[in-house]
């Protein structure tokens, strides 16, 4: 599945080596999508200018990628940003070593029961420290046409495990040789996309992956264990629905036929709209599964601000009016993406875009990643561990231990 096009940086105002002004703050962005580029440029500068001439603002666009480097570099040259972007996974990071403040004292001026739940994403050892800007879920998302074609109700998608793989199984087809020609449900079976999925099946168990001390793991469980089954069954070379190493693709799979079913974000999926709209039309997004609960992944993006800023006070005012729901709005309607804001729910890119609308509408089911220091190697640890069962390498239950006795090394450091 293809994701968010940031592949370059692109800085706006002085010079990495100019003296900044008095008065100056610095803003980084998190990717350089063109439309994002586009409404800073054109709405949001402009507009935060004349509500604070006397405020200037330096903004940089910093690929995904090199982000987190590129910002702990800058924290330990003492030249960090005074507000920047990221994922609300790397709260816990930033808060624990020092290096972002908590915005505890400034919600009072916004209206967080708008952001409802979504506020709580960047939360750590009781404190918000990050105000949300845009985010994505995970959703299964498939073909109405070739549901119908394999006998199946095109407008009631599975809503149990066992649902979901008879109706895989139906709408897989393969060659004389065995090999899948159409997956019934095409997954990726390597690296972060694969950890999300089973969180997904995993919170469905209703199961968590730390305990709520956060110090200890809790995914090495029978519901962990079933959650990977489940997958494994997904994959099965010769019973299963998906193919091993499936190569990643610029065309939707959706569009080729090479998926009746995928989990996508948004993303995945939008540009169908108009470079497709045949087949996009032929789409339905299905709410979550359940085993125990409904639940799926969901993850937000939004401003931090930094514990180094010089200029707290105006370093604020930014974020606060870089996520007032006009401004959100123009964001996220430029890359169809989950906005943050309940009330956006009735705005016109979203009510226009049926794809977009469940999206929102299962907002409810919404379960992020924990707000850990370490997560980012644990769930690399994971997704690597997952990637062996899945290939058969190591059953469930190993990787699930051997994953856990690696983390848990991790947080004891």
């Amino acid at each position: 599945m293809k994701r968010w096009p940031l592949t370059l940086a692109l800085t706006l105002g002085v010079s990495m080596s100019s003296a900044l002004a008095a008065g100056t703050i610095t803003v980084w962005y998190a990717g350089n999508f063109q439309g994002h580029i586009d409404v800073v440029n054109k709405t949001v500068l402009p507009g935060f200018k004349a509500a604070n001439p006397d405020v200037n603002v330096r903004v940089e666009f910093i690929p995904w990628g090199d982000l987190s480097t590129k910002l702990n570099a800058a924290f330990a040259a003492g030249t960090a940003p005074d507000v920047f972007m990221h994922g609300a996974a790397a709260t816990a990071g930033f808060a624990s070593n020092s290096r972002i403040e908590s915005l505890e004292p400034y919600l009072k001026e916004i209206d967080a029961a708008d952001f409802g739940p979504t506020l709580n994403q960047g939360k750590y050892a009781g404190a918000r420290y990050m105000v949300p800007v845009f985010g994505a879920g995970r959703l299964l998302v498939y073909r109405k046409d070739l549901f119908q074609a394999a006998g199946l109700d095109p407008n009631k998608a599975p809503k149990t495990w066992t649902g979901l793989l008879n109706a895989a199984r139906k709408l897989t087809t393969r060659d004389a040789s065995g090999r899948i020609v159409r997956a019934g449900l095409l997954l990726t079976s390597n690296g972060i996309d694969l950890q999300q999925v089973f969180a997904s099946f995993y919170f469905q168990t209703g199961g968590e992956f730390f305990g709520d001390d956060l110090k200890s793991v809790a995914f090495n469980n029978p519901k962990g264990v079933k959650a990977v089954r489940f997958m494994q069954q997904l994959f099965d070379p010769k019973t299963g629905v998906s193919p091993l190493g499936e190569p990643p693709s610029p065309v939707s799979p959706l569009m080729t036929g090479r998926a009746a079913m995928i989990y996508a974000v948004p993303d995945d999926i939008s540009d169908l709209k108009t470079s497709n709209p045949d087949i996009y039309a032929k789409l339905g997004v299905a709410p979550p599964t359940k085993d125990q609960i409904q639940s799926t992944m969901y993850s937000f993006s939004g401003f931090f601000l930094s514990k180094d800023s010089k200029d707290k006070a105006d370093a604020w005012k930014y974020i606060k009016y870089a996520t007032s729901g006009k401004v959100l709005e123009a964001f996220n309607a430029a890359a169809a993406s989950v906005p943050p804001l309940n009330s956006l729910v009735k705005a016109d890119f979203v009510t226009s875009n049926p794809v977009l609308t469940a999206y929102m509408q299962n907002l409810r089911f919404a379960h992020g990643n924990p707000n850990i220091p370490i997560w980012v190697k644990a769930r690399d640890i994971l997704s690597a561990k997952l990637e062996e069962a899945m290939y058969g390498r190591i059953s469930a239950a190993e990787a699930l231990s051997q994953a856990a006795k690696d983390i848990t090394t991790e947080l004891k450091r």
